[in-house]
C-alpha cells in the first residue's frame, strides 16, 4: 500500500484537497535537477557557444578619443572687450563651443576626410555618397566633459585607423577655431582702420576750413583798415599820389584773395554744416583718438596670436590615444548574456517537461480521488507465449492504477 501509484490528472473527477498537497522540499529540488541536469548543462553550453560565435562573426570596432579645452577667453579679450562678444552664461558658452565644433566638421571637411582614409565606396556624384557622409559624421563623437572641455572621439575598424582619424579631426577643430577668431579680429581691425582713415580726412578738411575762415577774417579786417586809410589820403591827396596808388593795388590783391577764399568755403558747405563748431571738431577728435587706441590694441592682439601653435585660449588636455581593445563586440559580455539566456531557456524547458510528467500520489489520495474504498496491487505479468491478459512493458515492474472493490 505504500507503493506510489501512477495517476493521470485527466482521470480525476474530484480535486485533491489543498491541505493534502505536499510542499516542495530540498530533496525534491535536487531530484528535479538530477533528472534534468544534462539537458540544463547542454542548453546553457549551447547558448554560450552561440554567443561566442556571434562575437567572433561581428566586426570589431575601436574608439580613439582626445580632450580639447576651450577657455572662455576665446570669446573675449581684455584689450578689445567692446568688439569681441562677452558671454558669461555657462550654458550659452557651452552651446557656442558645441556650435564651433559643428562648424569645424562641415561637409567639405567630411568629403576630404572620407577620401583621405578611403571610407567611401560610392563616387561623389552618387546619391549614396550623402548617406555615407552622414554615417561618417555619426562616427565622430564630441560631448562636454567639463564646463570648458570637450571629448572628441572617432570609431574605426582598427586601432591605428581610429588614432589617425581622431588626430585629423582634432587638428581640423583647433585650426578652424584659431583661424575663425583670428579672422574676426582682423575684420574688426580693418573696419576700425577704415573708419579712422575717413575720420582723419574729415578732421584735416575741417582744420583746413577753419584756417580759411580765420584767413578770410584777417583779410576782411585788413580791407576795412585799408579802406579807412584810402579815405583819409583821398581827402588830402589826388588819385595820382604814389601812396594812394600803392594802397589801391594792395586793395585789389586783397579783394581777389578774399573772393577766392569765399568760393573755396562755399564748395565745402556740406562739411561745414556737419562740423561747424569747435565742439563738433573736439568731439570728432576724441572719437578719432579712441579709434586709434582700439586699432593699436587690436594690432597687439593679432601680433600675440600670430603664432598659431601657442594660443592661450585653446589647449589639448589629452592627445589622441591608440585603443588597446575594441569597444564592440564585447566578448565577455556576450558570453555572459549567452550563458544567462541558456540558463533561462533551460529552466523554461525543465518547467515544461515537468508539467508534462505523470503526477504521483499516495494510495490513500488515489483511493479518495477515484471514489473507491480499497486499492490493491496487481502483479506484473511476465510475457509467456503469444496470449497475454495484460500487455506489460519490458521493464521489470510498473505501478498501474486499479479501480475496484
Amino acid at each position: 500500500m505504500n507503493k506510489l501509484i501512477e495517476y493521470h490528472n485527466q482521470s480525476s473527477t474530484e480535486p485533491i484537497p489543498d491541505d493534502e498537497h505536499e510542499e516542495l522540499s530540498i530533496t525534491d529540488i535536487f531530484a528535479l535537477i538530477k533528472r534534468h541536469y544534462k539537458r540544463m548543462i547542454l542548453t546553457t553550453f549551447a547558448c554560450g557557444v552561440v554567443a561566442i560565435g556571434v562575437g567572433l562573426l561581428l566586426p570589431e570596432q575601436y574608439k580613439s578619443y582626445a580632450i580639447l579645452d576651450i577657455q572662455g577667453t576665446y570669446f573675449r579679450h581684455p584689450l578689445v572687450s567692446n568688439l569681441v562678444s562677452e558671454v558669461n552664461d555657462p550654458r550659452e558658452l557651452n552651446s557656442m563651443r558645441a556650435s564651433l565644433l559643428q562648424y569645424a566638421l562641415n561637409d567639405r571637411f567630411l568629403h576630404d576626410f572620407g577620401e583621405r582614409f578611403n571610407l567611401y565606396r560610392y563616387p561623389p556624384e552618387s546619391p549614396r555618397r550623402l548617406e555615407e557622409r552622414e554615417a561618417l559624421r555619426d562616427r565622430i563623437e564630441y560631448f562636454s566633459v567639463s564646463p570648458t572641455s570637450f571629448s572628441i572621439a572617432t570609431i574605426a575598424d582598427n586601432a591605428t585607423l581610429a588614432f589617425e582619424m581622431t588626430n585629423r579631426v582634432l587638428s581640423q577643430i583647433t585650426h578652424t577655431l584659431i583661424e575663425r577668431r583670428y579672422l574676426l579680429l582682423q575684420s574688426a581691425r580693418d573696419a576700425i582702420q577704415r573708419q579712422a582713415g575717413v575720420l582723419n580726412r574729415t578732421l584735416l578738411e575741417l582744420d583746413g576750413s577753419s584756417m580759411a575762415r580765420r584767413q578770410r577774417q584777417v583779410l576782411e579786417e585788413e580791407l576795412i583798415k585799408m579802406d579807412t586809410n584810402l579815405k583819409e589820403l583821398r581827402s588830402i591827396y589826388t588819385e595820382n599820389h604814389p601812396q594812394i596808388q600803392q594802397l589801391e593795388s594792395r586793395n585789389r590783391t586783397l579783394q581777389s584773395q578774399f573772393q577766392e577764399l569765399g568760393l573755396s568755403m562755399q564748395t565745402d558747405k556740406e562739411l561745414k554744416d556737419v562740423f561747424s563748431s569747435h565742439t563738433s571738431l573736439g568731439s570728432s577728435q576724441e572719437i578719432y583718438d579712441n579709434l586709434l587706441k582700439m586699432l593699436s590694441d587690436l594690432n597687439i592682439v593679432l601680433e600675440m596670436e600670430r603664432d598659431r601653435g601657442n594660443v592661450s585660449y585653446l589647449g589639448v588636455i589629452q592627445d589622441p590615444n591608440v585603443p588597446l581593445a575594441p569597444i564592440s563586440p564585447k566578448k565577455p559580455l556576450l558570453l555572459l548574456l549567452g550563458l544567462g539566456a541558456g540558463a533561462f531557456l533551460s529552466l523554461v524547458q525543465v518547467g515544461y517537461l515537468e508539467l508534462q510528467r505523470v503526477r504521483f500520489v499516495s494510495p490513500e489520495q488515489a483511493a479518495r480521488a477515484l471514489g473507491v474504498s480499497q486499492l490493491g496491487e496487481l502483479p506484473v505479468l511476465i510475457e509467456e507465449g503469444k496470449t497475454l491478459l495484460i500487455e506489460a512493458p519490458k521493464r521489470s515492474t510498473q505501478a498501474l492504477p486499479f479501480k475496484g472493490a
